[in-house]
């Protein structure tokens, strides 16, 4: 049972209430207390030296041959024995033209390998990719 002098002292409950929230202070969102975040400086591509001959080349010969592996597995090269006939012909296409890609490859890597010896950097090793 509600007792007659609690809802007496409801109305001044709800004023202490309402004083105290409104009392309590509201961070202002338009004025933020902190320093304003420094801007994003614009990004603009390094101007230094662009590929050499020699390493364009390499990029290109090296996209043929990953291009021509890549190829000759999604037509089943390890499953060979068990390939359509037109399969067996592609890939026996395929081979001596990843060769010749895989050849090219190591000699343009040679070239620039030569190139960053000539400026004291280390050379690039494909020997993960590539097992001449």
């Amino acid at each position: 049972m509600l007792h007659p002098r609690f809802l007496l002292s409801l109305p001044l409950l709800l004023v202490v209430v309402t004083t105290a929230a409104s009392s309590a202070p509201v961070p202002d969102l338009i004025n933020p207390p902190y320093a304003a975040l420094p801007q994003a400086a614009s990004i603009v591509a390094r101007t230094g030296p662009s590929f050499s001959p020699a390493m364009a080349a390499l990029v290109r010969s090296f996209s043929e041959w990953h291009a021509l592996v890549k190829e000759t597995i999604d037509l089943g090269v390890e499953d060979m024995p068990h390939q359509s006939q037109a399969n067996i012909e592609r890939i026996r296409e395929l081979m001596p033209q990843t060769r010749a890609a895989m050849q090219r490859t190591m000699e343009n890597l040679g070239a620039v390998n030569a190139e960053r010896q000539a400026a004291g950097l280390a050379p690039i090793d494909l020997s993960h990719y590539i097992r001449p």
